[in-house]
């Protein structure tokens, strides 16, 4: 009866102690979870943020691993002008999709670019730096992307000089028209003489 009453007792401890780890494991799984919750909300509004500040500089930005494989992340102005960019897609083919000349030697122009044998700067000299799409002109630059100090993705950026190219060929008739007017000022009579020939 002794060693049924103090097994009894042990075997309560034992399944109280069991009851209070096992309380334990659950307040501190639903802490986790909770932690893991909130730590997972504060990345997505971090990274909609980031978002937000890529959309809103207005450029079309996108990845490009040194196989010349889009990643797939990118910018809202990019998806407007080039589409959604399917992961492991070809990017000469992403910028170049009704051009098979030109997206060819954007390819081997990228490629020389991505081997990194010769200085970046010179290889980015030689990409092809101007492209339509509709009635909007684009620049394109291309940025090294470094992970743990080594050289791993291109990022390409789009800009729409559509405007700027507008007004450099607007200053250019002006230049040639002040040329012509400075010109023709600096002969009156010879130009009174053609007005007069013209109208003869």
């Amino acid at each position: 009866a002794l060693a049924a009453l103090l097994a009894a007792v042990f075997g309560s401890f034992i399944f109280m102690g069991i009851r209070r780890n096992m309380a334990e494991v659950v307040r501190l799984n639903t802490d986790l979870e909770g932690q893991v919750k909130a730590r997972t909300e504060t990345l997505a509004q971090r990274e909609h943020s980031l978002r937000l500040i890529l959309d809103s500089t207005g450029d079309g930005l996108f990845e490009v691993d040194r196989r010349g494989q889009l990643t797939g992340a990118c910018s809202a102005a990019a998806v407007r002008w080039f589409g959604s960019p399917r992961p492991n897609a070809n990017v000469a083919g992403y910028l170049y999709p009704d051009d098979a000349e030109q997206a060819a030697q954007f390819a081997t122009a990228f490629e020389q670019l991505a081997e990194d044998v010769l200085p970046w700067e010179l290889c980015a000299d030689q990409m092809p730096r101007q492209l339509r799409r509709g009635d909007t002109s684009l620049e394109l630059d291309f940025k090294r992307v470094l992970e743990n100090d080594s050289f791993a993705k291109v990022l390409v950026v789009a800009r729409d000089v559509t405007e700027t190219l507008h007004a450099a060929r607007a200053e250019r008739g002006a230049r040639e028209q002040q040329s012509l007017i400075a010109k023709l000022l600096q002969d009156k009579a010879g130009f009174a003489q053609f007005v007069k020939d013209c109208e003869r």
